[in-house]
């Protein structure tokens, strides 16, 4: 195939014309990596290398602009590619970052863990629900959440003196309690241990 032009498209993207009747889109990096210029032969398989070179750097760079916000799993920064570029392409570029220690499973669980524990006031439940929507490993979440095991009794009752005490004063009052603590994840077990206090002087 015979290149017609090449022009500016909008940024440092440019549009490849051939005189076949076809347009491809490259960055001004690969044209002048390629050294692509007009009226210039590229056979059908260069043209392949060429546009999978294209798109390897626009995923990079996709990735780069994703993980500059915030850390990603590896499944969700691949699932983010993958909706605009093809399966091998997502799979080399999280490798790659992976390999430069931008992407990092573990890393990311356990400062995860920390913000839906400490920061947010999660029970565990609640924080791995959200860390497997995440992407991130059975085992990794596990081994995150362990730290936050034993201490749960502790959390739950400085979170209800701090946030639900007032509401504490009547059945109809505990049991919203009840259902706020368990959308935060923690379990009905350690919710009524933690409140059987409350509940035995209604009763009385």
């Amino acid at each position: 195939m015979k290149i017609q032009s090449i022009e500016k498209y909008k940024g440092s993207t440019y549009c490849v014309e051939f005189y076949e009747d076809k347009k491809i889109y490259l960055n001004q990096e690969i044209i002048s990596d390629y050294n692509l210029k007009p009226d210039m032969e590229i056979p059908h398989e260069a043209i392949d290398d060429i546009t999978h070179s294209s798109d390897l750097r626009r995923a990079r760079e996709r990735a780069l602009y994703l993980l500059g916000f915030r850390d990603h799993s590896y499944k969700e920064l691949f699932d983010k590619l993958d909706q605009n570029y093809p399966e091998d392409i997502c799979m080399e570029i999280c490798d790659r970052m992976v390999s430069i220690g931008l992407v990092n499973d573990k890393r990311y669980a356990e400062k995860l863990a920390r913000d839906f524990i400490e920061v947010k006031h999660y029970g565990s439940y609640r924080a791995r629900y959200d860390m497997q929507r995440k992407g991130i490993d059975r085992e990794l979440i596990d081994a995150a959440l362990e730290p936050y095991e034993d201490d749960t009794i502790d959390r739950l009752t400085k979170l209800v003196e701090r946030k639900y005490t007032r509401y504490l004063i009547d059945k109809k009052g505990v049991q919203k309690v009840k259902s706020a603590l368990a959308r935060q994840g923690y379990s009905y077990s350690d919710v009524n241990a933690v409140l059987e206090e409350y509940i035995d002087t209604i009763e009385e």
